[in-house]
């Protein structure tokens, strides 16, 4: 009797302890979404109640893309539109049958047409003056069109758009 007396009373506390025990190992992990779905990232944890992840894991399910800077020792992180897409776009679309100078690219997005969507306003700064203007039109989710291009010669750093569309 004394038997069953003591298991009635031991079993409820070891249970509530392995409880209690699960839950404490349990807390330091976190499940982390994007868009509704978990991404596969390495070591999301909770440390002193901040949730830590692996930036580039993070960024790059979220559709970025992620550079380090040796120099700066920074991360870099583009969202949206990229410097690689519009490049891509560039080469694919581009009227001019030569290589572009990329490392002089910048680029914007700006409704200039007044529609829903804005363009992207794509320039080149090639070197000693000259470069490269470009307007992409949005057609559908994440494709692009060119409409303009026209080289140019590079006087300051400001865009003069309503002169060159005209």
């Amino acid at each position: 009797m004394k038997v069953k007396r003591s298991l009635r009373v031991l079993l409820p506390i070891l249970g509530a302890c392995t409880i209690f025990v699960g839950t404490a190992v349990a807390s330091n992990s976190v499940g982390l979404f994007v868009n509704g779905k978990a991404p596969s990232l390495k070591e999301t944890r909770i440390e002193n109640e901040k949730v830590i992840a692996p930036v580039r894991d993070l960024a790059e399910a979220m559709g970025g893309d992620v550079t380090w800077d040796k120099e700066t020792h920074s991360v870099n992180i583009q969202s949206g539109i990229t410097k690689n897409m519009v490049e891509d776009w560039i080469r694919k679309q581009g009227n001019e049958k030569r290589d572009y100078y990329f490392d002089g690219l910048s680029f914007e997005e700006m409704n200039v047409d007044g529609d829903s969507e804005p363009e992207v306003l794509v320039r080149i700064d090639g070197g000693v003056h000259l470069g490269d203007f470009f307007i992409f039109d949005k057609q559908s989710k994440d494709s692009y069109k060119l409409i303009f291009e026209q080289p140019w010669h590079v006087e300051s750093g400001t865009l003069r758009i309503f002169a060159l569309m005209e």
